[in-house]
């Protein structure tokens, strides 16, 4: 499965390089979050939870056709989808929190935990390899020195959804 370079590369805020501003609860929630992940033997990366992945093309079309999770904790699944493509990189990233966020720390990290049990379940039972059919299309266009999604299209499951971004 290897081709050149990483198979993804995931944002991080606690790696080197990364400089954070975070309240401490939040902080703390990680740190508990990640010894939850310890103890499942599902510590992939640092900051599995950070929302800046890059995929290489030949693993984002295998997790889209394999990824079945859909809440908090798809990115276990997706780490652990595309681990098998070649290594993992962290990045360290600049992050603030905001606050407005839906997260309730307690029962948020109950469910994280109860899908995280769930995933390494699948994974280590051979139940992460039932592709599904997904498509999705993505309208972009360049502003300024960069790019600008303008709507994200994706099918599968049998639903579909089109949303301006």
């Amino acid at each position: 499965h290897t081709r050149g370079g990483p198979a993804m590369v995931c944002g991080s805020r606690t790696v080197g390089g990364a400089k954070v501003k975070v309240k401490l609860t939040r902080q703390l929630a990680g740190s508990a979050f990640r010894l939850a992940l310890a103890s499942l033997r599902l510590r992939l990366i640092d900051d599995t939870q950070c929302g800046f992945k890059l995929y290489r093309a030949d693993v984002a079309e295998h997790v889209a056709r394999h990824g079945v999770e859909d809440r908090f904790a798809f990115d276990l699944e997706h780490l652990l989808l595309a681990k098998r493509f070649g290594k993992i990189v962290e990045v360290g990233i600049e992050w603030t929190h905001q606050d407005g966020g839906t997260i309730n720390p307690v029962v948020d990290g109950v469910r994280m935990v109860r899908e995280a049990a769930r995933i390494r379940w699948r994974y280590l039972s051979g139940k992460m390899n039932h592709p599904m059919v997904v498509s999705s299309q993505v309208e972009a266009k360049l502003v300024g020195g960069g790019v600008e999604i303008v709507t994200d299209v994706y099918s599968g499951r049998g639903g579909s959804m089109s949303k301006p971004v």
